[in-house]
């Protein structure tokens, strides 16, 4: 591994750490994302808190992080096989934020922007669209979390992609996954159609 490969992941990981979502929620409507809500400090409970615009707006920035990301890893440390794993540790500092004590949000959003780094735009849009359609069936953000990275591999395998992109994918479903586990709305549905 070369020091550029390690400063390469550092960036990564203190990018996908500035909490968007957190600091929208503060300085817009003077609420703090952990303590309301379902505690989640990322685009879900945002747009639960302050509506769907300030939302999308969360959303598009989070997804912003696991772009440049990306971008910052193969710029920095394109020599190695593994600079997309800069992508990977983008989500692991939403997830888990050195700023916020280490409790951020799930990370959907950063991994779909890391992801696109590398997913063609019909691998992108098959697992969009078919997400879109789960979380309105299910009311459940994990589980359309699961069946979207499901429906990627799936794709990936069919267009029949280099075995790399597969387990850099895989990579952010087990980040996402980790923070998954114990969350609200693993097993309940989302709290916005409780409230509603």
């Amino acid at each position: 591994m070369t020091p550029s490969f390690f400063l390469a992941i550092l960036a990564g990981y203190l990018l996908g750490s500035i909490p968007f979502a957190h600091l929208i929620a503060s300085k817009v409507g003077g609420v703090r994302l952990a303590a309301v809500g379902s505690g989640n400090v990322g685009t879900r409970n945002l747009t639960r808190e302050l509506g769907l615009g300030w939302g999308l707006l969360g959303g598009v920035l989070d997804f912003s992080k696991g772009l440049a990301a990306m971008a910052l890893g193969h710029s920095l440390a394109g020599s190695s096989a593994l600079w997309f794993l800069a992508g990977t540790a983008a989500v692991v500092g939403h997830n888990w934020p050195v700023w916020l004590r280490f409790r951020g949000g799930k990370g959907l959003a950063t991994s779909l922007g890391a992801a696109a780094w590398v997913a063609l735009w019909p691998e992108l849009l098959i697992t969009v669209a078919i997400g879109w359609v789960a979380m309105r069936i299910t009311r459940n953000i994990s589980l359309t979390a699961v069946i979207g990275f499901v429906v990627m591999l799936i794709s990936l395998q069919l267009i029949g992609r280099p075995a790399h992109v597969t387990y850099f994918v895989l990579s952010l479903a087990v980040v996402v996954g980790l923070a998954a586990l114990g969350d609200k709305d693993l097993t309940t549905k989302a709290q916005g159609t409780q409230s509603s």
